[in-house]
């Protein structure tokens, strides 16, 4: 989202969630009666990995040939998505004040360099996704100069600003079908042409006052189109979005509002459950979002708010797991910190590597934004020119740190239960805790995390095997972080005994090992 206009605000959750979000009032189209027309489930998405979130001011050279020089080490972290931030040309930094969409910015690099981190990337098994903007435009810029009917405009005929926040510029009617024309020509364009692999796209939100505008000009529209545009020049191209729907946030309750863009998205960034990190060393951080307009309702925590601050028990976070509104099957991504938001290595450090092994095994897709891997405290909006540059210390970040994240990756990619398995609570008594068990066939793991600043003792009540199946069979379960073994009877199983240090995790694989040798 553009960021560079609002710099001027006070620090703090508030400053981070205006910097970062796209919001306006309306209701969305209803979605057509049938099959879904773009498919279920993740379709091409790559379950087995995590996306990386990364802008190219991150490197001191601010290249996209760093990003290539990057892909061995991404590939054995354990990435098999990049989504990168706008490299197209635009005003100084501000990646997403674009001037001309089908131009890439020369302080990236060439468009053969983009070639080359593309075919570099598939080598590596990683799939490159560029972000999407077409929300709005500004004084100066292609569209804004050769496209003025682009522009939307009200009901007494004026050009209308972004709304709600006039300073990022014109809105872009996402509803014309000039628009919709020219970013699926923009869409299709940048997978013909370089081979990528589909979009990200950026602030699907509605961007226009309802009570200045007539009619629906939400982006439902759009994104369908653009989907239909990827996959006829590539059958595997997939998209992300960066929220469900295009009333996010407007709604009575985003718990339970319809997740539109499940129809064109494999994937969609679940912000009702994480939210935008903020805060100061002053007041403390936290997650949170705006309750409803952010003209006029305060902000509120989110369920990762309460995780990181151990004020949810295990049996709520999975009522709210289990009870999300998802489509089609469509896969939901998780992420602890973004390029939006406060690094959660400065805001959460002692909890930063149990909060990424939440993020790892829910059910979904997790994110690494560029620099999260080694601990960077570089806050990634410090782009103006009284601001420190947001580069990454990559020589001097915290390769333990990175070889935990690696760890945790690979457990993710190597087990059938975290990629497709339930969502369980299994906590049954003793000091407050996260455990969760997921299953899958006959796949299954225990996750336990504690937030808590002391040691906890807990008891886990196990479901061995399917259900009804002889307690009386052994089972080994593997530390797949320590690589620590145990054998116990099923039945044991039942009321198992666990000890977590503080902030400790462990992920746990359940095996079937036979039946028990009688006593």
């Amino acid at each position: 989202m553009p960021l560079t206009p609002l710099r001027k605000i006070p620090a703090g959750v508030v400053a981070v969630l205006l910097t970062a979000a796209a919001l306006l009032f309306g209701a969305p189209p209803q979605h057509p009666p049938g099959k879904n027309p773009f498919g279920e489930g993740p379709g091409y998405w790559p379950l087995d990995g995590a996306i990386y979130e990364v802008n190219l001011e991150y490197f001191p050279n601010h290249s996209l040939k760093e990003l290539t020089a990057a892909m061995p080490r991404l590939q054995k972290l354990g990435i098999r998505v990049i989504y990168m931030t706008p490299v197209f040309q635009c005003f100084g930094t501000a990646q997403y004040l674009i001037i001309n969409h089908f131009e890439i910015n020369p302080r990236y690099g060439t468009p053969e360099d983009l070639k080359t981190l593309v075919e570099t990337a598939h080598r590596h098994g990683v799939r490159l996704l560029l972000d999407l903007v077409t929300s709005l435009t500004y004084d100066g810029t292609d569209i804004f100069k050769n496209h003025p009917d682009f522009i939307l405009r009200g009901k007494d005929g004026s050009m209308q600003r972004y709304y709600p926040f006039a300073v990022w510029g014109w809105a872009l009617d996402c509803a014309n079908p000039n628009v919709i024309e020219y970013f699926s020509k923009l869409a299709r364009h940048y997978i013909e042409k370089y081979g990528t692999d589909g979009w990200r796209k950026d602030s699907p939100l509605n961007n226009y006052d309802p009570e200045k505008v007539d009619g629906d000009h939400s982006l439902i529209k759009i994104m369908r189109a653009i989907k239909t545009a990827i996959t006829t020049a590539r059958k595997d191209a997939i998209m992300v979005s960066e929220c469900t729907s295009p009333s996010f946030l407007w709604g009575p309750d985003d718990n339970t509002e319809e997740p539109l863009f499940d129809e064109m998205c494999e994937a969609s960034y679940d912000f009702e459950f994480c939210g935008f990190l903020g805060g100061n060393d002053k007041d403390g951080f936290g997650y949170a979002v705006f309750d409803g307009s952010p003209v006029y309702r305060p902000l509120k925590p989110t369920p990762m708010n309460r995780v990181v601050k151990n004020q949810i028990t295990s049996k709520e976070l999975a009522g709210l797991v289990n009870s999300r509104p998802i489509r089609y099957k469509r896969l939901r991504v998780y992420f602890i910190e973004n390029h939006d938001t406060e690094r959660v290595q400065r805001a959460f450090p002692r909890q930063h590597r149990t909060l990424f092994a939440l993020a790892a095994s829910l059910p979904g897709i997790p994110v690494v934004h560029a620099g999260q891997e080694i601990g960077s405290t570089v806050h990634p909006n410090n782009t103006d020119s009284d601001k420190k540059p947001p580069i990454v210390d990559w020589a001097r970040g915290d390769s333990s740190l990175e070889a935990f994240y690696a760890k945790i990756l690979k457990i993710r990619s190597g087990n059938p239960a975290i990629l497709h398995g339930d969502f369980k609570d299994v906590w049954k008594s003793g000091d407050k805790a996260i455990v969760f068990q997921r299953t899958h066939k006959e796949n299954s793991v225990l996750v336990a995390l504690n937030f808590d600043d002391k040691a906890v003792k807990f008891t886990a009540g196990i479901v061995a095997g399917k259900p009804g199946a002889d307690p009386g069979r052994n089972y080994l379960l593997t530390d797949e972080i320590t690589e620590e073994e145990t054998m116990y009877e099923g039945k044991a199983l039942e009321n198992l005994a666990l000890e977590l240090p503080p902030f400790g995790h462990r992920m746990i694989r359940i095996s079937e090992r036979g039946r028990a040798t009688p006593k």
